[in-house]
C-alpha cells in the first residue's frame, strides 16, 4: 500500500480508513454474546433426517447439503430405515434369496461368530448358503470394492463375501466375490422384491445411523476439523454418562481475524496479515488429473519402511511426491506450498480454523548426491523444525500446492469416520468412465492431494495445467513416483535424479498395463 507516488498512497490510505470505519457495522463477537440466553441451543443447528427410500436418496441428501450454503457447524443426523426383511429375486439371473431376522435361539448359540452381533440373515433359497449382515462397525466387516458404497457385508458360510447396497425402496444391488477355492471373481447383480405389492412396513426396519457435520472452509479445514469433531464426541460421551466433559477453553478466533484485517487496512507492519488467503490471485488455465493409489499390500511395505527410518507416513508420502517432481522437472531445488496443520506458536496451540495456514517450503534435491531416503529425511527435518516461510499469496498463481487429508478411524461413542468411498458416488461398478470434450479448469499449475481412503489405502490426486505440464509430463511423473516408492522400500540409497525413459516407451508400457487390466 505504500508503493507508488504520494497521491496514490494517500488515496489508498483514504480508502483503507473508510473500510476501517465502516467495519464496526459487522462486529466480531463471541457466540455467547451473540446468542445470549439462547446459547448453546442455537450455537450449532441440529437437524434430523429420516431416509426410507434407499441409499440413493441418502446420497442425494448428502450432496444437497454439501452443495448448498448451511450454517457453519451444522450437525445433521441421518437415520436410514432399511426395510430388508423380504424375499428377493435376482434380475436376469436364476436365483432367489431371503433376508430374515436372526432367531434368538440361534444368536444365543453363535457366541464369538459374526451372527452374534447381527440382526439379519441372508439365506439363498436355491443353494442353501447363508450368512449374517454386518456393518462397518463389526470386526467381521470387509471393505467393499471401490465404486460400490454398501451398508452391509455378508460373510457366506462357504468362504465367499457378499455386499448388499439398498439402492432404492424395492431394489438391492449385490456385489459377490467367490471364495478363494473357486477364484476371486467379482459378480455384480441387481435384485428386486419378489412381491412388491406386499407392504414393506410389515417387518421392523433396521436403522443405520450417520452423523454429518458441515463446515465452511473459511472456518475449518480437514486438519482442524478433527479436533472439532473429537470435542463434540467428548461432550456426547459425557452426556451419555451424565457427567461434564473438561476440555481446554477456547477464545474468540474471529477477533484475531478482525485484527488481521484491520492491520491490513491501517498498513500496520503485522506478520500475521501475510497469512491471509490469496484467493483473489488465481491461476487461470485448464488441465487434467491423474490418481495414484496405494493398495493395502503396498501400504504395508511403505509403513514398514517408515517404521525402520522413523518417518511419519504423511511426511514420507509428501517426500515421495517431491522426489518425483524434482526428477520429472529436472530441478535441484523444489519449492511448494504445504498445508501445515502444526501451529507456529504457543498462543495458537489450541486454535482451529484459519490458524492452520499454508507455508512455503523449499527442498534441495542435488543432481549428483540426493538419494530418496536422504530427501525424505531432509523434508522431515524441515517440517519438524518449521524451516518454512510464510505463505506469499502474490505467488499463488505460480506455486504447486500439496494438501494432506488423513482420516481418524478411532471409534468415538459408537461412531467411526468413513472414507468417501463409503457414502459418495453411488454404484459405479460396470459403468464406463468417460472424459468430457473439454479440459477442466484447474486452481494451480500443479496440485497434489494426498488423501486417505481407508485404514490401509491412500490416494495421490494429481492435477496439472495442460499448457505447462502436458500428458507426456504426467506419464514421466507417474514413472518417477513409482520408482521413488520402489527405491524407498527396497533401495533407499538410490539417487533421485536418474534418466527417465522416452515418452514413446512410457506410452507403450501404459498401453500394455491398460490392456492387461481390461481397459484397452
Amino acid at each position: 500500500l505504500d508503493a507508488g507516488p504520494w497521491v496514490a498512497q494517500r488515496l489508498r490510505r483514504l480508502i483503507s480508513w473508510s473500510f476501517a470505519n465502516a467495519w464496526p457495522r459487522v462486529r466480531c463477537k463471541s457466540r455467547e454474546a451473540m446468542y445470549s440466553d439462547r446459547f448453546p441451543s442455537a450455537l450449532a443447528p441440529l437437524e434430523f433426517v429420516t431416509i426410507e427410500w434407499g441409499q440413493d436418496q441418502f446420497e442425494r441428501e448428502l450432496r444437497k447439503r454439501r452443495s448448498n450454503m448451511v450454517p457453519p457447524g451444522q450437525i445433521t443426523a441421518y437415520e436410514v430405515l432399511c426395510h430388508l426383511e423380504d424375499v428377493w429375486d435376482y434380475h436376469r439371473w436364476h436365483g432367489r434369496f431371503a433376508i430374515v431376522r436372526v432367531p434368538r435361539d440361534i444368536k444365543a448359540m453363535a457366541a464369538g461368530t459374526p451372527v452374534e452381533s447381527a440382526k439379519l440373515l441372508y439365506v439363498d433359497m436355491v443353494s442353501g448358503l447363508w450368512g449374517p449382515l454386518v456393518g462397518p462397525g463389526s470386526t467381521h466387516w470387509r471393505r467393499p470394492p471401490y465404486g460400490f458404497p454398501a451398508f452391509f457385508c455378508v460373510p457366506i458360510n462357504d468362504g465367499a463375501i457378499m455386499w448388499l447396497r439398498w439402492e432404492k425402496a424395492d431394489e438391492l444391488r449385490v456385489c459377490y466375490v467367490n471364495s478363494p477355492d473357486f477364484g476371486e471373481t467379482v459378480h455384480h447383480l441387481a435384485a428386486f422384491r419378489a412381491a412388491p405389492q406386499r407392504l414393506r412396513t410389515v417387518h421392523e426396519p433396521v436403522a443405520v445411523s450417520f452423523l454429518a457435520i458441515g463446515m465452511l472452509h473459511a472456518y475449518a479445514d480437514g486438519n482442524s476439523f478433527l479436533p472439532i469433531v473429537q470435542d463434540f464426541f467428548s461432550f456426547y460421551a459425557a452426556a451419555q454418562k451424565k457427567t461434564v466433559a473438561r476440555v481446554p477453553p477456547l477464545g474468540n478466533p474471529f477477533a484475531d481475524l478482525e485484527t488481521r484485517l484491520l492491520d491490513t487496512f491501517y498498513c500496520r507492519a503485522s506478520p500475521l496479515r501475510a497469512s491471509l488467503r490469496g484467493g483473489i490471485w488465481k491461476h487461470a488455465g485448464r488441465g487434467f488429473g491423474h490418481t495414484l493409489g496405494f493398495e493395502p499390500e503396498t501400504m504395508l511395505a511403505v509403513l514398514k519402511a517408515c517404521t525402520c527410518y522413523r518417518l511419519p507416513l504423511d511426511v514420507a508420502l509428501l517426500g515421495l511426491v517431491a522426489c518425483a517432481m524434482a526428477r520429472t522437472d529436472a530441478k535441484d531445488v523444489i519449492e511448494f506450498t504445504l498445508y501445515a496443520p502444526m501451529k507456529d506458536g504457543v498462543a495458537d496451540a489450541m486454535a482451529v480454523g484459519l490458524f492452520a495456514d499454508w507455508r512455503d517450503l523449499t527442498l534441495g534435491v542435488d543432481f549428483e548426491l540426493a538419494t530418496t531416503l536422504g530427501t525424505l529425511l531432509q523434508l522431515y527435518h524441515k517440517i519438524q523444525h518449521r524451516q518454512w516461510s510464510v505463505y506469499n499469496a502474490l505467488r499463488k498463481p505460480e506455486r504447486f500446492v500439496v494438501n494432506i487429508q488423513p482420516l481418524d478411524f478411532e471409534q468415538r461413542s459408537g461412531f467411526a469416520n468413513l472414507g468417501e468411498n463409503m457414502w459418495r458416488g453411488g454404484d459405479q461398478i460396470g459403468k464406463e468412465e468417460k472424459r468430457t470434450n473439454e479440459l477442466a479448469w484447474v486452481h494451480q499449475p500443479a496440485s497434489f492431494v494426498i488423501e486417505q481412503q481407508d485404514e490401509d489405502t491412500w490416494w495421490v490426486l494429481a492435477s496439472v495445467a495442460n499448457d505447462q505440464r502436458p500428458p507426456p509430463w504426467m506419464r514421466s511423473f507417474v514413472r518417477a513416483f513409482r520408482d521413488a516408492v520402489a527405491s524407498f522400500v527396497a533401495e533407499p540409497s538410490a539417487l533421485v535424479h536418474r534418466p527417465l525413459p522416452d515418452d514413446a516407451s512410457l506410452l507403450s508400457s501404459f498401453h500394455k498395463e491398460a490392456t492387461a487390466a481390461g481397459f484397452w
